[in-house]
Parts: structure tokens; sequence; C-alpha cells
């Protein structure tokens, strides 16, 4: 002989059915107030702002692109950045790079070769993302003032 555990108890099946057949309603939708829907918008042309602006710092770096050239001759080891410093403390990518000159020599500590960039232009091509990606426009002294306010900033 088999005893029922309490859950399976045939008082209770029942109620536990009818209670699990009925559907509550779905809530009908709420009017947003004036407030949310401000904000709402607010964000979409934000989001849609920092997409133009991204497109427009993609089109700057397509049409200033310098792959393949080189520096003539090394520069000096205090106004010179290597690709790796260049990346971790400018905040840059590496495909970003390729708008500057740079200098390739066989790197003394590991196999291969190292990428060397002039630190000066590094810092401008960073202050101008930075400006873009602001949304500023303008001449070039305005777009790097305000690149390195957003950089100190930070």
């Amino acid at each position: 002989m088999n005893p029922k555990r309490p859950a399976e108890s045939d008082d209770d099946d029942d109620a536990d059915n009818a209670s699990t057949n009925e559907i509550a309603p779905k809530p009908k939708r709420q009017k947003k107030d004036p407030e949310t829907l401000a904000n709402e918008a607010h964000q979409k042309q934000a989001k849609a702002d920092k997409a133009l602006y991204k497109q427009h710092w993609q089109d700057w770096l397509a049409s200033h692109t310098v792959e393949g050239e080189m520096l003539e001759e090394e520069p000096d080891k205090d106004e010179s950045i290597t690709q790796t410093d260049a990346l971790k403390k400018y905040g840059l990518k590496k495909e970003e790079l390729t708008s500057l000159l740079r200098y390739e020599k066989k790197n003394p500590l590991y196999g291969g070769t190292m990428k060397l960039f002039l630190e000066d232009n590094v810092r401008e091509l960073c202050f101008r993302k930075m400006g873009m990606l602001e949304g500023m426009e303008g001449s070039d002294e305005e777009l790097l003032r305000r690149g390195e306010e957003i950089w100190e900033a930070e």
C-alpha cells in the first residue's frame, strides 16, 4: 500500500486547478506622462547624435589614413611613444593609429617589430577624437582645445 504525500491529496486538486486555469487579464496600456515622453525623446536624440559623431570620426580617420607610410628617421626617445603605450595612455585603438606616421624597428626585448609614433601627434589625435565624439565642430584649434579640456577633465 502506497500512502499519498500531502501535496498529492485528492481534496485540494479541484481548488488548485481552478485557480491556475483562470488567466488574469492583461493590464491596460497606460498613457505616459509628458515628462516621460520628453525624457525618452531626449535619450533617443542623444543616441542618434552620438552615432552621428562616431560616424564623423570614422569618416575623418578614413580620409586621413597614411597606412604604409613611415617616418624618415627614428624619433628621439623623449619625443616618441610605442604603439602599446599610445593605446593605453591615450585610449586610442590600433586602427586609429593608422592616421599617423610611424617608425618601425626590431624590438630589442621581444621578437617582432616595434612601432614608434611621435607623442605629440598621438596626443593631438586623442584630443581630436575626444572633441569630435563630443560633437564639436569648427576650426582645428577649437576642436583640439575642446578635446584637451575633456582629456584633462577625465
